[in-house]
């Protein structure tokens, strides 16, 4: 059996799994594991045999022929759920935030065809990567080619704005070798490429102010304040979604609303917001907010059951981690990374990040996270059947709640207490029931 696109037939798998109400770990045999089982549905090389056996589990059936099912894929298959969209998000990342070479690592490793609606963006941040480098040859070269494969499908490129994104770039190039007309002209192009309704909608302002210095150097005051004034006039960019003159409540808007999103089962408008917001915070340079955004997207993926996904953002965010001053920060995402090795059967990689989780929570006095991740810590080791390992850290966790009474999180260690098999194993059952009882009644 062929597999043209592994992304449309996990999603298909998925699909029918929970039309069936099974869970992952219902599948699980001595041919698939549940690792197996969630490569598959994520679209993850595996061998055919295990492709072929879990279809078959499900009855699945692929009647479209290779070039139907890439078809099916691009109308599908969201782009937030393609590993390769996340990859290339998490490159751009890597190239303003954190390492121009981590991030051409990224790119290597992927692959897209010529016809791949995300092939505009590979090759674009080839070109910022040389750009980052000052290798202004290499980068010119990698724009032009971005323009090209624009151009030879318009129909399903144009709207991307990597056309003008690439012209803009080559202004700067120009810009850099003191060739201001040039410049001049590559940001005329750029302007007037640009769709106003496509992606990236910030980015005519870049385009715009650019040139305003492009001008100052060749002296025309009278176009310089013809394009500050069409600047101001502007409205606000449609991505925007709440009139502020901070960047940083705009972005707290976007990453709470996300979360809201999230919390509502509303998964498209969140990997949506999420984006955004990422785009917006990256452009900024905005670290904190960038963190915060990455941390809700890896917990959106989570709830997806999108584990790898979900674990590629949590490492993006931990790749801001000598811009971060604010210990709870980690002390978060480590937790919610905790839970995510659990979910993977990880042990061992649950127990290194929920350590930092609670080393992190208690350098920030933060007495809710701390209690959050001994929870999970004493879970992990109760998995385990390492009952003298997980008492201590639950009755540390219990401690913490009692005193600041977070009624929440101290029933869930209770629960986690009354289920090991330990002598004082019912006195935390009676003090569920109690506290339950009493919530209850007040």
């Amino acid at each position: 059996m062929h597999i043209e696109n592994l992304h449309y037939v996990g999603k298909l798998c998925k699909e029918r799994r929970k039309a069936l109400k099974k869970r992952q770990v219902d599948l699980v045999d001595e041919c698939l594991s549940q690792s197996d089982i969630s490569k598959i549905e994520n679209g993850v090389p595996l061998s055919v045999e295990k492709y072929d056996t879990y279809m078959k589990k499900l009855q699945v059936e692929i009647k479209q022929t290779p070039t139907e099912i890439k078809e099916a894929t691009d109308e599908q298959i969201d782009l937030c759920e393609r590993p390769a969209f996340l990859d290339l998000v998490v490159a751009e990342h890597y190239i303003d935030f954190v390492s121009p070479s981590q991030g051409l690592k990224q790119l290597r490793g992927v692959t897209l065809s010529n016809h791949d609606r995300l092939k505009p963006y590979h090759l674009y941040l080839h070109g910022k990567y040389y750009l980052s480098k000052k290798n202004y040859t290499k980068a010119a070269k990698q724009f032009w080619l971005t323009i090209n494969c624009v151009k030879k499908d318009e129909k399903n490129f144009m709207h991307t704005n990597f056309i003008a994104c690439a012209y803009h770039q080559l202004s700067r190039i120009e810009y850099y070798l003191n060739r201001f007309k040039s410049a001049i002209e590559f940001s005329r192009q750029a302007e007037a490429l640009f769709a106003l309704d496509g992606e990236r909608s910030y980015y005519l302002d870049f385009i715009l102010i650019s040139r305003v210095t492009y001008l100052k150097k060749l002296n025309r005051r009278a176009d310089m304040q013809q394009l500050l004034n069409e600047l101001k006039s502007k409205p606000s960019h449609p991505d925007q979604i709440v009139n502020s003159n901070s960047k940083e409540a705009i972005l707290n808007h976007y990453e709470i609303q996300a979360y809201m999103f999230m919390e509502s089962e509303k998964y498209k408008d969140a990997l949506s917001l999420a984006f955004a917001g990422i785009d917006l915070a990256r452009i900024d340079r905005m670290y904190n907010r960038s963190f915060e955004l990455w941390t809700t997207l890896g917990n959106i993926y989570t709830k997806k059951e999108l584990l790898q996904l979900a674990e590629t953002c949590f490492l993006a965010a931990l790749s801001l981690h000598r811009y971060i001053v604010d210990d709870y920060l980690f002390a978060y995402v480590y937790t919610q990374l905790g839970i995510l090795y659990n979910k993977q059967k990880k042990g061992e990689k649950a127990k290194e990040v929920l350590l930092e989780a609670v080393q992190f929570s208690r350098r920030s006095k933060d007495s809710y996270l701390e209690a959050e991740a001994l929870l999970i810590l004493g879970k992990t080791y109760h998995i385990e059947g390492l009952h003298k390992k997980a008492i201590p850290l639950l009755k540390q966790g219990l401690e913490i709640t009692e005193i600041h009474f977070y009624s929440d999180l101290q029933r869930k260690i209770l629960i986690e207490l009354g289920t090991i098999d330990d002598p004082d194993s019912q006195k935390y059952v009676n003090k569920f029931f109690e506290s339950y009882v009493e919530s209850h009644m007040n």
